[in-house]
């Protein structure tokens, strides 16, 4: 019966998160903005939606959570410090399922 129910409360804060983040991306692309915060926002409902209708307790919290704008605000920030940080040290490193490989921006360009 929980699981019916933070499904249910999870999927209209979903949907009404969503379709606010929706209508502010349009209003940013019709201004001539790109919605690169917006976009993250939207990522982040989506994950928090998915979370909620997954059954358990600790998918529950960590869904409403990101709900949260506060949290979701401060997510943001800690993931554009670390590509930052990543982006001034020049090294960025891609995973796949087979290999790992690292490249290292040149100083010559």
């Amino acid at each position: 019966m929980v699981v019916l129910i933070t499904g249910g409360i999870g999927g209209l804060l979903a949907r009404s998160q969503g379709l606010s983040i929706y209508r502010q991306i349009r209003a940013d692309l019709q201004n001539g903005i790109i919605p690169t915060d917006s976009l993250i926002d939207g990522l982040f409902i989506l994950i928090a939606g998915a979370l909620l209708i997954t059954p358990g307790i600790i998918t529950d919290v960590f869904g409403f959570t990101l709900m949260v704008h506060e949290f979701r605000g401060w997510l943001k920030r800690k993931l554009k410090d670390n590509f930052k940080r990543k982006h001034e040290s020049r090294r960025f490193q891609v995973y796949s399922n087979y290999h790992s490989a690292d490249w290292k921006k040149d100083d010559d360009s």
